[in-house]
């Protein structure tokens, strides 16, 4: 299966569950962290009604 895929059917689950998403939260320290960068930027530009956030791991210990 193709990650887009994935993506699509793990979305399909999480909105038959819980309904509409009202928001994203990408928590990761380091590598795992820049990763999340990308695609938090993508749905920034692209989402429209909510606005995903990147937490740093640091910042949840402060």
């Amino acid at each position: 299966m193709k990650i887009q895929e994935e993506v699509k059917k793990v979305v399909k689950q999480a909105i038959a569950k819980h309904g509409k998403i009202k928001q994203i939260l990408w928590v990761g320290a380091g590598g795992s962290f820049a990763g999340f960068y990308v695609a938090n930027y993508f749905l920034q530009q692209e989402a429209k009604t909510f606005l995903p956030q990147c937490i740093p791991v640091v910042n949840l210990f402060m």
